[in-house]
């Protein structure tokens, strides 16, 4: 998995050497409220805050709510329902108010045991409780205000990210004081005119620990290497890392 992690890093530093291509440090922080409304049933808030590190970088930041809904059907399938706000202060001539609605489905390919190749026999196919894999498929509708011409846009976009997770402490991924590691491959798709945005992201590479103290409260912190592209200037490229600091508590 490493070893993945860090062929891809260098494919895109490589990448990135023969293109116009700038590079910048980001710090993510994120907190969400969520709610068990029943066994299948998931509502969260999510305040969320971003920013560049460091002078001359045209004083970016971006700030928003997400209002999640997720519906588990079954120990292999969950879908997604997502509603969000960001206002981004893009550079020192325009900021940008985004309203974008994302509808997505997650596929569980290991979970607590469990594997989608398992048929009827188990001693077949052996996996690890401690292991989770999945893949997250998402389509979303992004509505774009500008603030210096008043205009009014829509973009859509696709994004599929695979992620695993293992347990480092425990037998498996239930209960309290759990450390794991975390880590995930995403890609993004435009599936119309890309919008006048400051990062439009590609491809975006994720790892680092997750510690859950007890059924209510999670903490993360990850590293993320992002590449993308410059909606306001064509033809070059932005390549990011990214502390992201998470906290999460469930009601």
């Amino acid at each position: 998995m490493y070893r993945f992690l860090i062929v891809t890093l260098l494919f895109f530093t490589s990448f990135s050497l023969v293109s116009q291509t700038t590079t910048n440090w980001q710090l993510w922080n994120n907190v969400e409220v969520g709610s068990d409304i029943s066994n299948q049933f998931y509502l969260s808030l999510d305040a969320r805050y971003r920013t560049n590190l460091g002078n001359d970088l045209d004083n970016w930041n971006k700030s928003g709510l997400l209002v999640r809904s997720r519906w588990t059907l079954n120990k292999t399938w969950s879908f997604y329902f997502d509603i969000i706000n960001y206002y981004t202060s893009e550079n020192h001539a325009e900021n940008t108010y985004e309203f974008s609605q994302r509808l997505g489905v997650a596929f569980f390919i290991f979970k607590n045991g469990n594997s989608i190749f398992r048929k009827g026999e188990p001693s077949l196919i052996q996996v690890s409780p401690r292991l989770e894999l999945s893949n997250f498929s998402r389509v979303e509708h992004r509505v774009f205000n500008y603030s210096e011409s008043n205009n009014t846009n829509s973009y859509w976009r696709y994004r599929n990210r695979t992620r695993i997770k293992y347990a480092i402490n425990k037998e498996n991924m239930l209960g309290p004081r759990l450390w794991r590691l975390d880590t995930d491959i995403e890609f993004f798709i435009p599936l119309s005119t890309e919008p006048a945005e400051r990062y439009l992201s590609n491809i975006r590479v994720r790892f680092g620990p997750e510690y859950r103290h007890t059924l209510h409260w999670s903490f993360r912190m990850f590293y993320s290497f992002d590449h993308s592209g410059n909606g306001f200037a064509s033809g070059s490229n932005i390549d990011s890392h990214m502390l992201m600091l998470r906290v999460k508590y469930v009601i």
